[in-house]
């Protein structure tokens, strides 16, 4: 009876753990987000009323506090650049670029690591393509 018990509570503890917060990671307070997709590509773009070198430090410190490991930097222009980070299977892509001297916009999105595609994606042949919607 007891060990019954037992397994009920640590069953409902784990499922709670999995269903508590999905979410990648806690947005900067001061990030305005002005569009999202829930559905492949940049799941959220927006903008932050700091420099280029806050906004990228701020959202670093944010996805470094939720596990996230950071993996590549490449720099496209004076002050723009895609990040990436890497956490249980999935990659994060993080993109900044500086609009002004206090104002830089942003996108993030995520997707399966190790070349597996992700949820609605189909690889065939080593090149990844979107499912058709089935009707």
């Amino acid at each position: 009876m007891a060990c019954r018990f037992l397994l009920t509570v640590a069953f409902v503890l784990f499922m709670t753990t999995l269903t508590a917060d999905t979410r990648p990671f806690v947005m900067p307070p001061n990030a305005v987000v002005s569009e999202g997709s829930a559905e492949g590509g940049w799941r959220q773009n927006g903008e932050m009323a700091l420099s280029y070198r806050q906004t990228r430090a701020q959202f670093g410190a944010k996805f470094a506090a939720a596990g996230w490991r950071h993996k590549h930097t490449i720099s496209l222009a004076k002050d723009r650049a895609v990040e990436s980070w890497e956490r249980g299977g999935m990659t994060l892509t993080f993109m900044a670029w500086g609009q002004a001297p206090n104002k830089t916009g942003f996108s993030w999105g995520l997707s399966r690591t190790a070349g597996r595609p992700a949820p609605g994606n189909v690889e065939t042949k080593g090149k990844t393509t979107r499912k058709a919607k089935q009707k």
